[in-house]
C-alpha cells in the first residue's frame, strides 16, 4: 500500500509551486535526451528500441511511491541511487500524504481533458501489443516503462491534452492547478539536510 508520495526537484521554486497547488508538467518527449535515470529515450515509445512514439507531446507529472515496507523505525528509506539519478542532492523534496492527495486529484482544473493517475507498470513493450499502443489517444500507454526503471517506484499523472505549440515549437512545460493549495498535506525538505549513508537517505516522520 502507498503511504506517501515524494516529488523530487532541483530548485525550491518548483517545490513551492506544488505546495501552492500547481503541477509543473513536462511533455513526455522532454525526457528523451536527458541522462538515463532522469531521462528515458523510450518514454512514450510504442515498442522497445525502435524509436516510434505515441502521445509524446502529452504532459506527465512524476513522483516516487513510499510503501509500508519503506518505513522502518519511523523513518522513510529512499535509495541514494534515486536521489542521484534525479540530480537532487542539493535540491528539495515534497512529501505528500497519499490518500488525501489522491482525493484532491479530482479538483485539478483540466478544462475538461482526461486526467489519469496511478503507479507505473514496468514491462517490456511487445509486438503483440503494438496495435493497442498506436491507437491509444488517452495516454494510458505512458504508464508502461522498461523494467530497468522499476527501482524508481513511479506514480504518474497524465493529462490527455498535447502541450501547446509556441512560436512553432513545442512548449517545454505546462502548469495545471488544483482548486486549493496542498500545504496541509505536504512537507518541503531540503535533501542535503537529510541523514544518509552509502545506500539510503532517511526521512524522519
Amino acid at each position: 500500500m502507498i503511504k506517501y508520495l515524494i516529488k523530487f526537484v532541483s530548485c525550491e521554486e518548483h517545490a513551492q509551486m506544488l505546495i501552492d497547488g500547481e503541477m509543473f508538467m513536462r511533455p513526455a518527449s522532454y525526457y528523451h535526451h536527458l541522462e538515463t535515470g532522469q531521462g528515458d529515450p523510450s518514454e512514450a515509445g510504442v515498442l522497445d528500441g525502435i524509436g516510434i512514439y505515441m502521445n509524446s507531446n502529452i504532459p506527465i507529472f512524476c513522483m516516487y511511491c513510499v510503501f509500508d515496507n519503506d518505513i522502518i523505525d519511523g523513518k522513510i528509506l529512499i535509495s541514494k541511487r534515486v536521489i542521484e539519478d534525479f540530480k537532487c542532492e542539493d535540491g528539495f523534496l515534497v512529501l505528500l500524504e497519499y490518500e488525501e492527495f489522491e482525493k484532491r486529484l479530482s479538483t485539478v482544473k483540466t478544462n475538461g481533458y482526461q486526467l489519469d493517475a496511478g503507479r507505473v507498470g514496468y514491462a517490456y513493450k511487445k509486438f503483440d501489443g503494438l496495435a493497442d499502443m498506436l491507437n491509444d489517444k488517452s495516454g494510458k500507454s505512458l504508464f508502461i516503462k522498461n523494467p530497468y526503471f522499476s527501482y524508481q517506484k513511479e506514480f504518474r499523472i497524465v493529462i490527455a491534452k498535447s502541450v501547446d505549440m509556441v512560436n512553432n515549437q513545442l512548449a517545454e512545460s505546462v502548469i495545471y492547478e488544483f482548486e486549493t493549495t496542498l500545504g496541509d498535506i505536504t512537507k518541503k525538505i531540503k535533501i542535503s539536510e537529510l541523514e544518509h549513508d552509502d545506500k539510503n537517505y532517511y526521512i524522519q516522520l
